[in-house]
């Protein structure tokens, strides 16, 4: 039994292979397979990874702080460090997607935080929400991926329209990043930032004016420092970080709208704004022997009261072989400011020569006795030496005049000098003698005054009646004579009759001497023998 069940042959296991897999496979293949789709998807929804470099990270957390445009989140922060130079922070950040056509070299990002500054209180919602990195999509540039950040926000934003403009201007003022920019006490814009120029000798302040503001910008406008050192201010905001105003000229043919980062002129304040720009300047020196007190760079050179150019430098020489001190002026003129009337042509650059050879000199003038300003006056003296201009030097030199006040000055010391000339202790002497004489006279001049007053009471007592009766006696006399020869009296009846006789021999006297004049042998003959 034992044999016959060992030799049975073995049992044969047969494998049948199924065709279809199994359902259990189709749920984990399911998952794999969305799981990759979702890995898929969420790469391809992945924005770009920037990097982003700030001074400070104050406010910043990994994984929380967000960056936004318009108050919509478009990115997160992944990771804050130290930038290899340890100077600075570098803060990566991952993008949206829909943000990839911002991320341009021009794009701006900066930390937004509760700022109170003069110009304006921003950020104060981050006090709750926790702080956010902005940013400020840029013209059209490449695409890039790392980015400097910005300390303070920035003035204006790039999508916002408008125009740029270029200032020039010597010095900046009480300018800032954030001033505003008027057109008629309105705020039109804001300056967008200042730099100097390449040679350090002025400074580029650049402004945008927000549209429709911009067109009133013309290649005629003029832009101003309208600060709050002014007495006319724009508005408050300007005495505290000042501010630019312009203005544009009616013109009859006015120019269009400028373009972008046209350049302008700042002018310090709006007087001078209005003052018309001469190209021509020609500059010429002035020696003056006198003091220059009160004359600094800037004053003005003015031609019987008008401008017509600055002082530029006053400088200090000592001339080691004369063993003297001169005062160098460079003054610069602009000729232009003269017109020219009436027929005939004359370049500008002539006109002085041609006033000079006319009597031009150059004098200091005392225009403020508060604070001494002197300024250089130029008027024609016909009647000076006659001169010519000094060629030869840096610049051509101009003739000039002693100061009135200088020629004043010393009539009164030569005067003095005269006085001082006078013997005044002999006249002295001499008037103290003549007091003495003048003594002695007054006091015979009171004894004769007495003796007069004794005569004058003498008179009255005793010469006055007498003098009285014989006033009477020839008023009596007078009456008589009146009596005798009045018209009707005989006295006078009898003198006209002894008239007339006398006229009648009169006229016979007159006959006689005629007769003998014509017949003298009537004096012999007769008057007979004459018949």
């Amino acid at each position: 039994m034992t044999h016959q069940t060992n030799n049975r042959p073995a049992a044969e296991v047969l494998v049948k292979r199924r065709q279809t897999p199994s359902l259990i496979w189709i749920v984990p293949i399911a998952a794999a397979l969305i799981a990759a789709w979702l890995a898929i998807k969420t790469i391809n929804d992945r924005g770009p990874l920037i990097s982003i470099r700030f001074d400070s990270a104050t406010g910043l957390e990994a994984g929380k702080t967000k960056i936004r445009y318009r108050d919509v989140d478009i990115g997160l922060v992944e990771e804050i460090r130290l930038d290899e130079d340890l100077t600075h922070v570098l803060v990566r950040a991952r993008m949206d997607k829909r943000a990839t056509p911002f991320l341009t070299e021009s794009a701006r990002f900066w930390i937004v935080r509760a700022r109170v500054s003069s110009e304006e209180v921003s950020g104060l919602s981050t006090l709750f929400s926790g702080v956010y990195i902005a940013l400020a999509p840029g013209p059209e540039a490449p695409v890039s991926n790392r980015f400097i950040g910005l300390e303070t926000p920035p003035v204006l934003t790039g999508d916002l329209p408008g125009r740029h403009f270029v200032l020039k201007a010597g010095e900046l003022g009480s300018l800032d990043v954030g001033a505003p920019v008027y057109y008629r006490q309105i705020q039109v814009g804001r300056v967008v930032s200042y730099a100097l120029d390449e040679q350090g000798k002025n400074v580029t302040v650049r402004i945008c004016a927000v549209a429709p503001h911009h067109q009133l910008v013309t290649a005629d406008t003029r832009f101003w420092n309208a600060d709050g050192l002014q007495l006319k201010t724009e508005s408050l905001l300007t005495i505290l970080s000042g501010g630019i105003a312009f203005a544009t000229p009616e013109l009859p043919d006015p120019s269009p709208s400028a373009a972008e980062n046209t350049e302008f002129s700042l002018y310090p304040d709006r007087r001078s704004s209005l003052q018309k720009d001469y190209p021509l300047k020609q500059r010429f020196l002035l020696h003056f022997n006198e003091s220059v007190r009160g004359l600094t760079p800037g004053a003005p050179v003015e031609f019987r009261g008008i401008r017509i150019g600055q002082v530029v430098s006053v400088d200090l020489e000592f001339d080691m072989q004369q063993q003297t001190f001169n005062i160098p002026v460079v003054v610069e003129l602009e000729p232009n400011r003269i017109k020219l009337t009436g027929n005939g042509q004359l370049d500008a650059q002539a006109i002085i020569p041609i006033l000079v050879q006319r009597g031009l000199r150059a004098q200091l003038k005392l225009v403020n006795l508060l604070t001494g300003q002197l300024v250089v006056n130029l008027n024609i003296y016909p009647d000076t030496p006659a001169a010519t201009i000094i060629q030869g030097g840096s610049y051509p030199e101009l003739p000039t005049l002693p100061t009135p006040l200088e020629e004043i000055a010393g009539t009164v010391s030569r005067l003095l000098k005269k006085i001082d000339q006078i013997p005044f202790s002999r006249i002295a002497e001499g008037l103290e003698q003549d007091l003495a004489d003048v003594g002695s006279t007054l006091q015979t001049l009171d004894a004769t005054l007495l003796r007069l007053q004794q005569l004058l009471h003498t008179l009255d007592s005793e010469v006055a009646p007498s003098a009285t009766e014989t006033i009477e006696t020839l008023r009596q006399t007078l009456q008589t004579l009146q009596h005798n020869f009045a018209a009707d009296s005989p006295l006078s009846t009898e003198a006209s009759r002894a008239l007339e006789e006398f006229s009648k021999a009169a006229r016979s006297v007159r006959d006689l001497t005629d007769t003998l004049e014509r017949h003298p042998e009537a004096l012999l003959r007769g008057k007979k023998g004459y018949e």
